[in-house]
């Protein structure tokens, strides 16, 4: 398990670029950091908000929502264009799979 952790970590760090310049920075702050000079993994968060069901006055039901935190390793650095012909910016996650015999 702890073998498996290193390699991880190692592959976001590979994957991610140490230039600063090109540097993605999300709109907030990092809610985890504590002090100025404290250390932290360059991983970013997103919140996605997701509507579950429309609210139902006749029965006084309130609209159901749900909020996902998703944690973002990478992105792809300028912005891309999709199949639409919109110009995106991908977040992306880096994992390794690794196999034990």
């Amino acid at each position: 398990m702890q073998e498996s952790q290193k390699i991880n970590n190692s592959w976001m760090q590979y994957s991610q670029s140490g230039d600063a310049t090109t540097m993605y920075q999300m709109e907030d702050e990092n809610p985890f950091l504590e002090d100025e000079n404290q250390v932290a993994t360059r991983v970013g968060y997103l919140y996605k908000i997701w509507k579950i069901a429309e609210a139902k006055p006749e029965t006084n039901e309130p609209e159901l929502k749900i909020c996902i935190r998703c944690s973002v390793h990478l992105t792809s650095g300028e912005q891309i264009e999709d199949l639409t012909g919109e110009q995106k910016r991908y977040f992306m996650n880096v994992y390794a799979l690794n196999e034990h015999n």
